[in-house]
């Protein structure tokens, strides 16, 4: 019969670390949380537009002649802006603890998703504008 193993003594961890990444991990998904909202906001504008640019066309012209688009519009600027907020308010946030601890935390993949977001919003907003499409 094989002795046994003696066990292994965990690591002693900084209590502030833990707490730290704890925050941390809470800043994120608070911003994955604004990200699905204003996704959701941004691809209901641009849905919006683009369905009731058919009904208007397939009914004959009863709608002002805009109200699509600025309907859609409307939506997307919505969640565009909410979004520029939510990360100005996520990199304070960071600012904040990175202030605090001495530490910098990782890059944010919530941060880089958010600006991809964005990039795509204004191009739809381009093609709503008829300047790319």
């Amino acid at each position: 019969m094989e002795p046994a193993a003696e066990p292994i003594a965990p690591k002693k961890v900084d209590a502030n670390v833990l707490a730290e990444n704890r925050t941390v991990a809470a800043l994120e998904r608070t911003m994955m949380a604004w990200i699905r909202t204003d996704l959701s906001l941004i691809s209901f504008g641009f849905t919006m537009f683009k369905f009731l640019e058919i009904m208007d066309q397939s009914s004959g012209g009863g709608m002002r002649q805009n109200a699509p688009r600025n309907l859609g519009m409307a939506l997307i600027f919505l969640g565009v802006g909410t979004l520029i907020m939510a990360m100005i308010q996520f990199r304070k946030a960071i600012a904040r603890i990175t202030s605090l601890s001495n530490t910098k935390p990782q890059i944010s993949i919530s941060t880089t998703a958010a600006a991809g977001i964005l990039l795509v919003a204004f191009a739809m907003l381009l093609n709503m504008w008829g300047v790319w499409s």
